[in-house]
């Protein structure tokens, strides 16, 4: 089966590229994924490692490498 352009792909294929192009986009969408974990139960540190998975599976962004992640304490931890 051959890949079709759809509009929802290209739809997915800005709203990916403007998460990879702009950090606090990329970070607003993280705490929103973060709080929805939360909101279900997960502790802080839970909600945003799952939502750091889920930035880099959906959009190809690494949030642990943003400046925002480091102000976590036990993200300060981990790398003390």
């Amino acid at each position: 089966m051959a890949y079709e352009r759809t509009a929802i792909s290209e739809a997915f294929e800005i709203l990916q590229s403007a998460i990879q192009a702009d950090d606090d986009f990329a970070w607003s969408w993280h705490c929103n994924v973060a709080m929805s974990f939360q909101d279900e139960g997960g502790t802080h540190e839970q909600a945003n490692r799952a939502a750091a998975r889920f930035m880099q599976t959906c959009f190809g962004v690494d949030v642990t490498t943003l400046g925002q992640w480091r102000e976590f304490d036990w993200a300060k931890e981990l790398t003390a």
